[in-house]
């Protein structure tokens, strides 16, 4: 169980190598990425901007599955 421990410690110890940590990119804000729009269905395109919650589109979903059955 020490092992363990120390080999955590290690993993957060600072970086002496000189290479830059993982992600580095990314919490730094140089890389980032786009979360596609087929994720979140229950979003509708707003008329003027933006997207916006469809409140009916679990209910939708309800009755399109009690009606399967």
């Amino acid at each position: 169980m020490g092992g363990i421990e120390a080999k955590m410690m290690e993993d957060f110890a600072e970086n002496d190598s000189g290479t830059k940590p993982k992600n580095w990119e990314y919490y730094n804000g140089t890389r980032f990425f786009k979360v596609g729009r087929s994720n979140y269905p229950q979003y509708i395109h707003g008329f003027w901007y933006g997207y916006y919650k469809d409140d009916e589109y679990y209910e939708k979903i309800l009755y399109e599955s009690e009606r399967e059955f």
